[in-house]
């Protein structure tokens, strides 16, 4: 196994995995024939896994894998990540017997802990075992995947190829703040149909086999798109869509 963490910097400094690190450790992992690879920042709360080949494992696919697991030693748990979920991580709950709890992004550790949730998680690469402690803990999240590794006498990536991955995109566009509640408002008036919304971070529309999320940054003037579809016609399309429906406002 090839582990990456500090690249220079202070420890002080808790840089993120960035895209040159991921891909040194990715180089190293084919290089020497390791099974596995894997990149953390410098607090520990957030990793990268990399299979044999070199590739990036979704994060996505990720808790997809840690849910399942998760579920076949607590049958009908409960998991809580981020209103940015896949539908691929929902279908594996379902199927499992379990809930999938949505909740806003700054408030996954809360909802972990208040429903007694079995796994929870979110982008980018957190991960909660509530069976040790509830934070994103990147090392125990590291032993974990090896469990599952040992036991399923298998490779990361045939674990990853067991998760369906649809189509996801993710952009900000410029908003003014002053424009930001219309438009979450102009969003509401179009896909206006109860249970398909939620507002719990920004506005989450389902669609059929489509996803549509904007979360307004509360800092920044811009806001957050995160569009996910079983299609890619289909992503292209509604991500267009989105864009001049924001623009527009």
């Amino acid at each position: 196994m090839q582990i990456g963490s500090m690249d220079g910097e202070s420890a002080g400094d808790f840089p993120q995995p960035s895209p040159k690190r991921i891909s040194l450790v990715s180089e190293l992992t084919t290089s020497i024939g390791a099974d596995m690879g894997i990149v953390l920042d410098n607090d520990c709360d957030r990793v990268v896994f990399i299979d044999h080949e070199g590739n990036i494992i979704r994060e996505q696919t990720v808790l997809g894998i840690f849910a399942k697991y998760a579920l076949q030693d607590n049958p009908g748990g409960n998991i809580v990540s981020s209103i940015v979920a896949s539908q691929s991580l929902e279908e594996i709950v379902t199927d499992a017997g379990g809930q999938l709890i949505k909740t806003s992004v700054n408030n996954v550790l809360n909802e972990i802990e208040s429903n007694n949730a079995v796994f929870g998680g979110d982008e980018p690469g957190m991960y909660v075992f509530p069976e040790f402690q509830t934070c994103f803990d990147a090392i125990y999240a590291v032993v974990k995947m090896l469990e599952i590794l040992a036991k399923e006498d298998t490779t990361l990536s045939k674990l990853a190829g067991n998760v369906k991955e649809y189509n996801r995109t993710g952009f900000t566009i410029e908003c003014e703040h002053e424009k930001k509640d219309e438009v979450i408002e102009t969003f509401m008036d179009k896909f206006e149909s109860g249970d398909n919304i939620n507002t719990i971070d920004g506005i989450r529309v389902d669609l059929e086999e489509s996803f549509i999320l904007i979360r307004p940054s509360r800092f920044e003037p811009l806001v957050r798109v995160y569009i996910e579809s079983k299609s890619a016609s289909k992503l292209q399309e509604l991500t267009e869509n989105v864009k001049k429906i924001i623009e527009n406002v």
